[in-house]
């Protein structure tokens, strides 16, 4: 049994469907497939279903769309409103990092 240091409390470590790099979750975008198998972004990561973490930079969230990387890991087709929801995301997360 791991023990926290200095009682802090650690995040869980999700990992990114495109590049496989561990992070905390609130470093990552949720997107998940609910039981209505509708698909939407889930910024504060308490939608029920069935949940995939993507890095919140470009080089991450545009092959996650167009390589199906994201389609995958839901388990579903990515409606086209999504897409381009990715295609904006990818946008603010580059100049956020840039």
């Amino acid at each position: 049994m791991m023990g926290h240091l200095n009682g802090e409390k650690s995040s869980p470590l999700r990992q990114c469907v495109t590049c496989r790099k561990p992070a905390p979750r609130e470093q990552l975008w949720r997107f998940v497939r609910g039981v209505d198998h509708q698909v939407g972004f889930d910024p504060e990561g308490r939608i029920q279903g069935r949940g995939a973490y993507l890095c919140r930079r470009g080089e991450c969230v545009v092959p996650a769309a167009r390589r199906g990387h994201l389609a995958r890991a839901l388990k579903v087709m990515l409606p086209e409103s999504l897409v381009m929801q990715l295609a904006e995301l990818a946008k603010q997360g580059d100049e956020k990092n840039g």
